[in-house]
């Protein structure tokens, strides 16, 4: 079997998109901001955009909006509860993807705690650049580190992470690994010796509503690996939909929970878990800093998906 790409806007109508075969096209990462129609539209083509999309550590960017809806509601209430509303409240949001399960959330601390929230957003890259030569069709997206995520060659279109099924799709399994030889790398390499004589586009890949949100001084949003060093200290961090043993290996959880636990304030509270849809029961808890280890207050559905590790963090301490 073939399949092919949606790589320019002519094709961005609902039934070239969401017809038998557009729900499984892979979609140009530079059209993500071109759908013109409502707001609910083009929120709906915005997940649809990067539904299938995954950057080099793997993490797919696959997101709906209001997610977490029912969770969030369970851990804004243990946040006040435990937060005095008057008072400084530092909030790291992680892996948020383009922001707009992060919307919600932080509209509802910020009608309790107003001024003295400092909401921080991040995410491994939400920063992109569509690198071509002048008057080409032909292009490649790449991370801000340089990493080649997609490549379009019309009317082809290749995730490099995360590509189509070789049995599937045995064409296009063979053209992505010709064009990846004699096209994507030739045209990256060109780009590494001399950027400027090529044409350099940069993607923002951030909601309409989240990009709003950073004109507010209580709001950023930051490229952050949750394996490198933490950005600072915070009484509430919310990882969701990564902390997954489909992401990372056992050693690189470990790694990041260390990392999440350096970060949190004693009496601070870590919320994670992971669901599949909108609506769809969140598998998560949520945890307090305590002496220094953590201990859950709060679980949904089956638990966070790294409990084991979480718990054992809860046991390494016997004062805990």
């Amino acid at each position: 079997m073939i399949k092919f790409g949606i790589y320019m806007k002519d094709q961005l109508t609902p039934k070239y998109l969401y017809g038998f075969w557009g729900k499984r096209r892979f979609v140009a990462l530079d059209l993500y901001d071109s759908y013109e129609g409502s707001t609910e539209d083009i929120s709906k083509f915005q997940e649809h955009a990067i539904g299938r999309l995954a950057v080099v550590n793997g993490a797919f960017k696959k997101t709906h909006k209001d997610r977490f809806n029912t969770f969030d509601e369970s851990t804004l209430s243990l946040i006040r509860e435990r937060f005095q509303a008057g008072l400084k409240l530092k909030v790291h949001d992680m892996a948020v993807s383009d922001g707009r399960t992060s919307v919600p959330f932080y509209k509802s601390l910020s009608s309790v705690y107003e001024y003295h929230l400092d909401f921080l957003a991040s995410d491994f890259s939400a920063e992109f650049f569509v690198v071509k030569e002048t008057g080409s069709s032909r292009r490649i997206v790449l991370d801000n580190q340089g990493n080649l995520i997609q490549y379009i060659f019309p009317p082809f279109v290749f995730n490099m992470i995360h590509p189509e099924n070789p049995y599937i799709y045995p064409i296009n399994y063979l053209a992505c690994k010709i064009l990846y030889n004699t096209f994507a790398t030739k045209l990256q390499d060109k780009y590494k010796c001399n950027p400027n004589l090529l044409g350099k586009e940069k993607i923002l890949l951030l909601s309409p509503e989240c990009k709003v949100l950073l004109a507010d001084k209580r709001f950023a949003f930051r490229s952050y690996d949750m394996l490198s060093a933490p950005l600072g200290k915070f009484q509430v961090i919310r990882a969701m939909n990564i902390l997954n043993a489909s992401y990372f290996k056992y050693s690189e959880l470990k790694r990041a929970v260390d990392n999440i636990l350096c970060s949190l304030d004693e009496g601070g509270i870590l919320i994670t878990g992971s669901n599949v849809d909108t609506g769809s029961t969140v598998n998560g808890g949520v945890y307090l800093k305590n002496n220094g280890d953590l201990q859950k207050i709060f679980e949904s559905g089956e638990g966070s998906p790294i409990k084991e590790i979480l718990e054992s963090v809860s046991s390494a301490n016997p004062a805990a």
